[in-house]
């Protein structure tokens, strides 16, 4: 298929076979090109498990374009080829052919930035790539337009027929090594915008609407962040989980602070301290922790089957991107942290802070393990290092310290409660009977 070539007739005519072909030796290995948006996950990061970052339904981009098993879904993608482009023409002002060109045209005025974003050398052929690129970013394109009711749904699509089909799709979409450039994407929608003469929301607005069900917490939705430019979807999906600016001020620790930096205990040994766990109101990000008074106030996480794959591809899109902040790496140690049992689980289940769709209390604690084995944190950059300075201060206070030696010593076990009751007990009467005797010394019956 190219810009001169009957490319809409190998749509049509062969709706079961995609309509670019690679060859697998164009496969590459993972390069480290930190300033590349787009990479394969280094094996390194993989110990959540391969199926995370490997798409099940739907391929997008290069690097599995060539998965077999990914093939019964091209014939969507020529079917949401066909009603995009019908959605562009504009009351038939436009053919078919011509619009299809138009969209390579676009591709190809981007062709040398959208390849930048790759950490690998892919398809040397300028049509191959463009071509891959038109197909993808429209089948995307035209999926957000149809959640949003801009294109019309036929009746027998199985996207939207078939629920486990439509959860799969979802978190296809954010997996990184998934992903095609959002500079495709926005060239192709402007384009589609402007022939079609369509007066419709922005492509961010309608991709966190299409995300707004696998969002991990419950308060709050998705907002878009004018303040970033995002490099795909995956990217996009990031941000827009990120605290605002006002509420998000980074600490940069010196080196000895960063060397002196120590993790916080587990929820049990912290409740042990005197720490209470309050689910925190109205929080506007699932990331604003806060320490005050001797209460830890974290909002509302929800843990759910898409949690591993998402955190997973969101984890290994920063420890890959160096142009983003790691605040998902961060959460992540955080929360490992507080969880070293289903024992600590169930206590911030029973705080608000976690709504377990998993089931088990001991499943999310292995999440969060196995989350935890798959980054790096960087100390001196740690976005909640004021917090777990606040609270290992708390610890060290007297208080703190006697409260927490007061409960290891004396209320290790219930039944530890009853002798150290009875001395209480004892003391009480022993100080009454003192104060009788000195009333009865000094106020003698007359």
């Amino acid at each position: 298929m190219s810009a001169d070539s009957s490319s809409l007739e190998m749509v049509q005519h062969e709706p079961n076979h995609h309509t670019i072909q690679v060859d697998s030796d164009e496969k590459e290995s993972w390069s480290i090109k930190g300033s590349c948006s787009i990479h394969r996950v280094p094996n390194c990061l993989r110990q959540g498990g391969k199926n995370a970052y490997v798409p099940q339904i739907v391929s997008i981009g290069p690097f599995h374009h060539s998965n077999k098993t990914l093939q019964a879904m091209n014939n969507n993608k020529n079917n949401y080829l066909r009603d995009v482009i019908s959605w562009t023409q504009n009351n038939g002002r436009y053919s078919h052919k011509e619009i299809l060109d138009r969209y390579l045209d676009a591709v190809k005025s981007v062709e040398k930035k959208a390849r930048a974003c790759y950490s690998e050398t892919i398809y040397p052929n300028s049509n191959t790539f463009a071509e891959m690129m038109v197909i993808d970013g429209c089948f995307i394109i035209a999926l957000l337009c149809k959640v949003a009711g801009l294109i019309t749904v036929h009746k027998d699509d199985p996207i939207f027929n078939m629920v486990w089909l439509w959860s799969k799709l979802q978190n296809d979409l954010l997996m990184f090594e998934n992903q095609i450039p959002f500079i495709i994407l926005q060239r192709l929608f402007d384009l589609m915008k402007v022939l079609g003469g369509h007066d419709c929301p922005s492509l961010t607005r309608l991709a966190l609407d299409f995300f707004e069900g696998l969002v991990p917490k419950i308060e709050t939705a998705t907002k878009e962040n004018p303040n970033i430019k995002p490099k795909h979807l995956l990217h996009l999906f990031h941000s827009s989980l990120l605290p605002t600016p006002k509420e998000y001020k980074p600490t940069k620790l010196n080196q000895r602070e960063a060397n002196d930096f120590n993790l916080i205990k587990s929820t049990k040994a912290l409740k042990k301290a005197g720490i209470k766990f309050k689910k925190a109101e109205a929080a506007d990000s699932f990331f604003d922790v806060k320490f005050k008074a001797g209460t830890m106030e974290i909002p509302t996480i929800v843990i759910g089957e898409s949690t591993n794959s998402v955190f997973l591809n969101l984890i290994a899109f920063e420890q890959c991107y160096s142009a983003c902040t790691d605040h998902f790496t961060d959460y992540t140690a955080f929360m490992n942290c507080l969880i070293n049992s289903a024992i600590d689980v169930g206590t911030l289940c029973e705080s608000g802070i976690i709504v377990n769709w998993l089931g088990r209390d001991h499943e999310v604690a292995n999440l969060f393990k196995m989350l935890a084995k798959t980054s790096t944190v960087s100390t001196n950059e740690f976005y909640l290092s004021d917090v777990f300075w606040e609270i290992n201060q708390h610890r060290q206070t007297t208080y703190g310290a006697c409260m927490e030696s007061l409960k290891r010593f004396y209320f290790n076990s219930f039944w530890s409660i009853f002798p150290f009751g009875a001395a209480i007990i004892l003391l009480v009467l022993t100080f009454l009977q003192t104060i009788f005797t000195m009333h009865a010394y000094y106020h003698p019956p007359s």
